[in-house]
């Protein structure tokens, strides 16, 4: 059985497996991903194996079911759905010799692929279950993720069908795969459409127009009234305005208090996201409009014929409007991360700088508690001082750390990263990097449990940052 992992199988290999998922998402129209937890691959070990559990399948975020019909088998079939809580789902695997089959085509129900409620009908949990090739969860590494592209079918969900792919975590097609999928930074669960990377971004706004004339003018007027992408601190404090409206109670309060702190910065970033794709919805098209209506159409109504043409002229400017896109995610992201970690620092009253640079030396985002306690190393042992850097997905990155701030021995990476592979850690355990992550991950994935240079944010602060503040002037 062909899976995309790093053990035995060329690189060259695993791209041709890639190429064969993405081929077969052009007949899709979403594709769901998850990075696999624990629960979602012990399974598929045997049961005398530490860490084994009888979870019966990989369970599907509450925001990412909508990828199974189960609103039109509800409706069609009632809330108790078919015998066990479950209907039948086909699903389809790359065999050996390249082909797509689906696993488990008998009578037996037992055998059959399966979405729907895990155990009580009132609970809030969705799983596949059954008819998983056990073969490609067995050896498959933590971090590692699950990729299901969807064929539409009939109303009723009984002839969609669902093309699944593993993918190790240790392989660099897991890279190849987030870049293809334009996937945000960091990957966790989610749904991604599939016209918005198959045929690229430019070939989008044309199948989007293909309906007839475009009110070009109107939305070119519209452009030069909207407002500008926010600036990261602007879309921190939405962000934390919309959260500490459901808190009902300040986020600096909630903070100094929450036993999982890591977990709340997690959620900002994800509120923050949302913010973000509702304004690039608003502004981009926007900006294409523009770029056409001055390319061609000035003064007319176009036609189908005229809008191809106008997006054929303009195809460069149009992808450095979409190359923009990219970039504002990820460097707002970046900056974002960093603000809600203030907030978070600020909460427990500790002393930090903020400084890029100290006499020339690049340092990590955050010096506890100061430059100057920073840089007097002769006063004081090397870990009084204590560094701090924020990247939100660390896996080939975090080796850009040892060169900042040479004047400690240990230093910390606060990450959001839930796939980074055993091996990096292990990479940074000789290295002196601690890497310090949300709390569900620490406890969900099972090489973040282990390694003792994983910590949470909850753990950094009260075993690391707390005590050293008798240290600190």
């Amino acid at each position: 059985m062909l899976r995309l992992r790093c053990f035995g199988v060329s690189t060259s290999a695993m791209s041709d497996y890639l190429n064969l998922f993405l081929e077969k998402c052009r007949k899709c129209d979403f594709v769901f991903f998850k990075v696999l937890s624990q629960n979602d691959r012990s399974w598929a070990w045997p049961k005398n194996k530490e860490g084994y559990a009888h979870q019966g399948g990989i369970l599907i975020p509450d925001d990412c079911t909508e990828i199974f019909p189960r609103r039109e088998v509800e409706q069609r079939f009632g809330k108790n759905l078919l015998e066990d809580r479950y209907y039948r789902i086909h699903t389809f695997w790359i065999e050996d010799d390249g082909e797509w089959r689906e696993r488990y085509e008998g009578d037996n129900w037992r055998r059959q692929s399966k979405f729907g409620r895990s155990y009580g009908i009132d609970r809030g949990e969705y799983r596949i279950t059954a008819g998983l090739p056990v073969e490609y969860f067995r050896h498959i590494g933590p971090g590692s993720v699950i990729a299901i592209a969807r064929e539409r079918g009939s109303e009723e969900g009984g002839e969609y069908r669902y093309y699944c792919l593993t993918i190790e975590s240790e392989s660099p097609t897991y890279d190849e795969f987030i870049r293809t999928l334009v996937i945000s930074d960091p990957p966790w669960s989610g749904i991604v459409e599939v016209k918005t990377f198959i045929d690229g971004p430019e070939t989008a706004v044309i199948n989007a127009n293909m309906g007839g004339t475009v009110e070009l003018e109107h939305q070119a007027r519209l452009l030069k009234t909207i407002r500008p992408i926010a600036t990261s601190e602007e879309l921190a404090a939405e962000a934390m305005k919309r959260y500490e409206a459901r808190l009902k109670m300040p986020l600096t309060r909630y903070f100094a208090v929450t036993p999982r702190p890591g977990d709340v910065v997690r959620e900002l970033m994800e509120e923050g996201f949302s913010i973000l794709k509702r304004q690039q919805q608003e502004i981009y098209p926007m900006q294409i409009a523009e770029l056409l209506w001055s390319e061609s159409l000035d003064g007319k109504s176009p036609t189908r014929e005229d809008l191809v043409l106008a997006i054929a002229h303009q195809m460069e400017a149009i992808r450095s409007v979409f190359k923009s896109m990219q970039n504002s995610i990820f460097s707002l992201a970046g900056s974002c991360f960093e603000n809600y970690i203030e907030v978070w620092l600020d909460a427990f009253q500790l002393p930090f700088d903020t400084q890029k640079k100290v006499d020339g030396e690049r340092v990590p985002d955050f010096i506890f508690p100061s430059r100057t306690f920073y840089m007097a190393r002769e006063s004081r042992s090397p870990d009084d001082a204590v560094l701090l850097s924020a990247k939100t997905s660390c896996r080939e990155r975090w080796t850009q750390i040892l060169s900042e701030g040479k004047f400690v021995n240990t230093r910390f990476l606060a990450t959001l990263d839930a796939a980074v592979p055993n091996r990096k850690i292990q990479n940074m355990n000789s290295e002196r990097v601690v890497m310090v992550v949300p709390e569900s991950e620490k406890k969900s994935l099972e090489h973040y449990r282990a390694a003792e240079n994983v910590l949470t944010f909850d753990t950094l602060m009260k075993d690391v940052l707390q005590p050293k503040r008798k240290f600190w002037p």
